[in-house]
């Protein structure tokens, strides 16, 4: 059965449930308009509209606050009770529940990238993620998007190690974390070996190994300027099991890219339930599958060839058959399962699969047919679609 705050027995006959207002609530059956089959027991309603003291949508123990059921309604209306169950909230230690990742931002002049953020920061999504490879250096990137705006988060996701020293890369931190405190997050990793040879000319040799060792240099490392007054934040690009243990040993937790759901899963079972888990899910809004696998396919091309994000698809029980080659594209199957396309609602339910399977915050990469252009229109669709979640 569901559990409701909010309503009353009467209001709860619109559910087609039955139930005694009271201390305990109303307890409903079942909602049919919802095509729930299988309800659980102890749902709770929250209510996300501006009278909660009226409805007193939001006097539910802490205790049961393990599922939700969101209503919407306007200021000063009667609530429109469509409700829809959510998994439970995580810690997302500060990143908020949705985030934007991009490289959308890299292609605008910086004053219309701060005008980005700051729509972004107003639809209310919790953390920007931006990247380090050929464009912008994402300290400096960073510094500024941070300026720009109030209270939205800033992420690296990633910045190389092998793009600077270890004592380069705490002094950012530490740099930034003491101008803007919490909204600062480093996410750091050890990049692709074409990467750290040909364009930093170093030496990719046992990636872990020199990951912990980086990681020991930095916390090591001094820095003689005025010391943030809140702890740095951290977290690791991880995708195998020991890098996944070691983001949560030396970090936050982990940022994986280029991850389905099932990656996800696992990484929360490597984890456990305290530490971070900010997967990245590509989306498209396009429902022609032709069209979508197309814009799809070009995007995951940078990508699928890189041994990393390969034998991690391999673990997962993709076959060199899905992954493709230089003369066959990727699979459908594989497409589908990187990309989430379609509509708004196809594209949030891969959302709430990472959701499901653990993640404690999703930053969402929208993509394009023009990958040069700012997607504001869909970052705005998007920031409606998943206010519930």
């Amino acid at each position: 059965m569901f559990r409701f705050w909010g309503i009353n027995a009467n209001e709860a006959n619109r559910f087609n449930g039955v139930g005694d207002a009271g201390a305990n609530g109303v307890t409903v059956d079942h909602l049919d308009h919802l095509g729930v089959s299988n309800p659980l027991d102890g749902a709770v309603g929250r209510c996300r509209g501006a009278r909660r003291d009226e409805y007193n949508c939001n006097a539910v123990p802490s205790s049961l606050r393990h599922l939700y059921a969101v209503c919407e309604h306007a200021p000063g209306k009667t609530p429109n009770y469509g409700w829809v169950m959510t998994t439970p909230a995580r810690d997302t230690h500060g990143l908020g529940r949705v985030g934007i990742w991009t490289f959308a931002l890299d292609l605008q002049p910086m004053s219309k990238a701060k005008e980005a953020a700051r729509e972004l920061e107003e639809l209310g999504f919790g953390c920007i993620w931006v990247p380090e490879a050929v464009g912008r250096e994402p300290f400096a990137s960073c510094a500024l998007l941070l300026a720009g705006t109030q209270r939205i988060g800033v992420a690296t996701g990633i910045a190389s190690m092998y793009a600077r020293s270890a004592i380069t890369m705490q002094a950012g931190w530490r740099t930034l974390t003491e101008a803007f405190g919490e909204r600062f997050t480093l996410g750091i990793g050890a990049s692709h070996e074409h990467m750290a040879t040909k364009l930093h000319k170093g030496n990719y040799d046992k990636p872990y190994t020199a990951m912990v060792e980086y990681l020991d240099q930095m916390d090591l490392g001094l820095f003689a300027a005025v010391a943030p007054t809140t702890t740095p934040r951290r977290v690791l690009a991880a995708l195998g099991p020991k890098m996944l243990a070691l983001s949560a040993q030396r970090g936050l937790g982990a940022h994986p890219y280029f991850v389905p759901p099932e990656h996800t899963k696992m990484a929360r079972e490597v984890l456990g339930e305290g530490p971070v888990l900010a997967p990245e899910q590509a989306v498209l809004l396009e429902t022609d599958p032709i069209k979508a696998r197309e814009i799809a396919r070009k995007f995951m091309s940078t990508y699928i060839r890189l041994p990393n994000y390969a034998n991690n698809l391999r673990r997962l029980g993709y076959t060199d058959e899905d992954l493709g080659d230089k003369q066959r594209p990727p699979s459908d199957r594989m497409v589908d399962a990187i990309v989430a396309w379609g509509t708004m609602d196809q594209v949030i339910a891969r959302v709430k699969d990472h959701f499901d399977a653990g993640a404690s915050h999703v930053s969402v990469q929208v993509l394009d047919a023009d990958i040069a252009a700012l997607p504001m229109p869909q970052w705005r669709e998007l920031a409606a679609a998943t206010k519930h979640l």
